[in-house]
C-alpha cells in the first residue's frame, strides 16, 4: 500500500477463502477454484509490485489495466513509477491479507476485496500501514489479469515503529 510512493505486496498467507459466486455455466466446485486462482494472481500482483518486477507485472495485467491510489493511473504509468524505484533502498513487507471475499460475477470475471496491511522497513525505521484493497480480474487466454486494482491506505492507523 505504500504504493510505489506506496507499491504493495501481499502476503503469501492465503487461507480459506469466502467465495461468493455466481456459477452460471460451472459448478461450485469451478467457482472455488476460480477464486483460488484469483487470489494467487492478487499474491503475485502484490509481490511484483513490492519487488519493483516491471515484467512480471506487466504479464499480470492486462493492456488497458487501471490502478487508482492516489491518482488514476494507465498500466504504461504503473510500471513506469515501479521502475523508477528499482535500487529503492527500503524494504516492504509482504501483505497481510484479511476478510478476503472473491465473487465471480461471470465464468471469466472476478472481483476480490480484502483488508491490507504491510510494513516498509528503512534502516532502523519502519511503519506498518493498513488500508482496504480491492481488484477485477479477467480471464484471458487463460491466464487471470488484473483489470482495475485499487488501493485505500488509512493514514489513521499507521504506526510508526523507531
Amino acid at each position: 500500500m505504500v504504493f510505489i510512493s506506496a507499491m504493495t505486496t501481499l502476503c503469501l498467507f492465503i487461507g480459506l477463502l469466502p467465495l461468493r459466486a455466481q456459477t452460471h455455466k460451472g459448478t461450485a466446485k469451478s467457482a472455488q477454484s476460480a477464486g483460488a486462482e484469483v487470489v494467487a494472481a492478487e499474491v503475485e500482483f502484490q509481490r511484483y509490485e513490492n519487488t519493483f518486477n516491471v515484467a512480471a507485472l506487466k504479464k499480470l495485467m492486462a493492456t488497458d489495466a487501471i490502478e487508482v491510489q492516489d491518482e488514476i493511473m494507465n498500466r504504461d504509468r504503473v510500471l513506469e513509477i515501479l521502475n523508477s524505484f528499482r535500487g529503492f533502498p527500503c524494504h516492504l513487507s509482504p501483505v497481510k491479507m484479511e476478510d478476503t471475499d472473491v465473487a465471480l460475477l461471470s465464468p471469466g470475471i472476478a472481483t476480490i476485496v480484502y483488508r491490507a496491511s504491510e510494513t516498509l522497513s528503512c534502516g532502523r525505521k519502519s511503519a506498518t500501514i493498513q488500508g482496504n484493497a480491492s481488484g477485477v480480474w479477467v480471464h484471458k487466454d487463460g491466464h487471470w489479469l488484473a483489470q482495475i486494482h485499487t488501493e485505500t491506505i488509512d493514514w489513521s492507523k499507521m504506526d510508526v515503529h523507531r
